[in-house]
């Protein structure tokens, strides 16, 4: 994916690695171009290097599924006419006219004729079609197919960066773990003493460390169930609404697009408070070595995130509405149980299926966990890029100001008196680097798990969604251009580190690749109406 920019801009021969790289990465004008990885890994560093790698190669994977997705949603758009069960629900003289649907609710809500799933049977056909089974058929290759490509591009790169033979020298212990264990024991290799941690006192710090992380998780499963019951609740109190038809009969669109955004409130909230207690918890637990660190940070963040993600996409799509049971009946029926929550019977998907709210709740939760992350990643250094310059611009002048000082002091103590001299002295380069945000400890880990958070969206639920690659290709074609300006003007140059490969991430995407397969199938199964269609047909 190396482009040679100097050969072909003789003017760039002169400059500096950062120059090169701003004028061929950073600048909007590249945004279609391929990135100077080389130049990237010579700069940056093998780590930062190889991140970049991969996200280059995720996001021109990306581009052809896209399109496949995009093809299936114009399918839908010029076949929705043809679909005789959409057409039934909606025709004045069809079934959804003379069909009536029990309550939603047991207290408020009012029998409905079938065609007020008009809308809702539409939008369900766009996205849940014919084209949309082989769509989600074709991405489970996809993911698999992916990965396999990645490995052999990266042993590509690593021949070409001279990574690929290079065995990494024995980690040295990390100095908190030298500091905080004080018990030594003669190492059977070197015959010297180091610090030891006994496993007693591992198991116990292991062991309270996970009882910490299964509470953060139980409490994302609380959340769940309290937004359940809002759901619930607000039914109830938009059907209540006598004399409105509005709100009555747009009660689920309604009420779904709140819920995704108090999700999204609550999972960027979330994510920001366990983040720094995972930070804290791995740094208790006092590992040995930096990798053993990053590997143990990352599974208890990835572990939370995913389930703060997408607890409630899987609730929608496997379980919302089939533990409501049926009006009327105060014990269970033989065709589904029955949970009531303070005498409610738990809310029902729309006659047409769960798939609207699906749709609805990972659009928003997607884009604006991607909206939120570029705000995050370029809002803050910017703001803080502003604050800078204010400081150097004083700097400057006080700077200014005494060397003017010392010459007219110099000027008095020998007599002079010639006009004085125009001072003006700006601030160094390196002064103006020194000013600059500097990079947390974890930024490349926020980078890996944002990306392989939206490979999750890409591909465990793209049978509701198939525009989802598409959102994740135009988010990441910003993210490489966005995070080389950040890399470049807004914040200092991290510290070069050396690396064979992407590490656990390549492990994380393969459990996640096996997880797309069983939940797009799961989704055909039990959230689309392909089943429900083929069996009638």
């Amino acid at each position: 994916m190396d482009i040679d920019y100097v050969t072909k801009n003789p003017n760039l021969e002169t400059c500096s690695d950062r120059q090169l790289l701003y004028e061929c990465w950073a600048r909007p004008k590249n945004i279609l171009k391929y990135q100077p990885l080389y130049l990237i890994q010579q700069y940056f560093g093998t780590q930062l290097g190889l991140y970049y790698a991969w996200l280059g190669f995720y996001t021109q994977f990306l581009s052809f599924i896209a399109i496949i997705g995009v093809i299936c949603i114009f399918f839908g758009f010029f076949t929705i006419s043809s679909d005789v069960p959409s057409n039934d629900i909606c025709s004045p003289n069809g079934i959804g006219s003379q069909v009536l649907i029990c309550p939603n609710c047991d207290y408020y809500c009012d029998y409905m004729k079938l065609s007020g799933s008009c809308i809702y049977a539409k939008i369900t056909y766009i996205f849940d079609n014919t084209s949309t089974i082989f769509f989600a058929a074709v991405m489970s290759i996809w993911a698999t197919l992916f990965l396999e490509c990645w490995k052999r591009y990266h042993e590509e790169i690593a021949y070409k960066w001279k990574i690929r033979d290079i065995e990494l020298e024995d980690e040295v212990m990390r100095p908190e773990f030298q500091y905080r264990n004080l018990q030594q024991r003669i190492n059977p290799v070197t015959q010297h003493y180091e610090p030891y941690l006994p496993p007693i006192e591992k198991f116990i710090r292991l062991f309270g460390s996970g009882i910490t992380v299964l509470f953060f998780l139980c409490l994302v499963i609380a959340f769940v169930i309290g937004i359940t019951v809002y759901r619930v609740i607000m039914m109830q109190v938009f059907h209540a609404m006598e004399g409105n038809q509005f709100f009555q009969s747009q009660a689920i669109i309604i009420v779904s697009f709140t819920v995704a955004i108090i999700n999204l409130i609550f999972i960027l909230i979330m994510n920001y408070a366990y983040t720094q207690l995972a930070l804290k918890l791995t740094d208790w637990e006092c590992p040995k070595t930096q990798t053993e660190f990053d590997d143990s940070y990352t599974v208890k963040v990835f572990l939370f995130q995913f389930v703060n993600y997408y607890a409630s996409l899987f609730y929608i799509a496997f379980i919302k509405g089939r533990l409501s049971g049926v009006p009327g009946y105060e014990t269970d029926t033989p065709t589904g149980r029955k949970i009531k929550i303070d005498g409610y019977r738990l809310e029902e998907c729309d006659p047409t299926g769960c798939m609207v709210e699906l749709v609805i709740q990972l659009l928003i939760i997607m884009c604006g966990q991607q909206l939120a992350n570029a705000f995050i990643e370029m809002g803050y250094p910017k703001v803080m890029q502003w604050l800078q310059r204010y400081h150097l611009k004083v700097l400057e002048t006080k700077k200014t100001r005494r060397r003017r000082e010392c010459e007219q002091r110099r000027r008095d103590l020998c007599g002079c008196e010639d006009q004085p001299k125009k001072l003006h002295f700006g601030i160094t380069l390196y002064e103006q680097d020194l000013a600059l945000s500097a990079n947390y400890e974890q930024f490349l880990f926020d980078e890996y798990l944002e990306m392989v958070l939206q490979f999750g969206f890409v591909t465990l639920f793209v049978a509701a969604l198939p525009l989802a690659p598409l959102f994740a290709l135009i988010n990441n074609i910003l993210e490489i251009r966005l995070d080389a300006y950040k890399m470049l003007v807004t914040t200092r140059k991290p510290i070069p580190a050396h690396a064979k490969n992407i590490g656990i991430w390549r492990t994380i995407l393969e459990i996640m690749s096996t997880l797309a397969v069983l939940c797009n199938a799961f989704v055909i199964a039990f959230t689309s109406d392909f089943i429900p269609k083929l069996w009638t047909m």
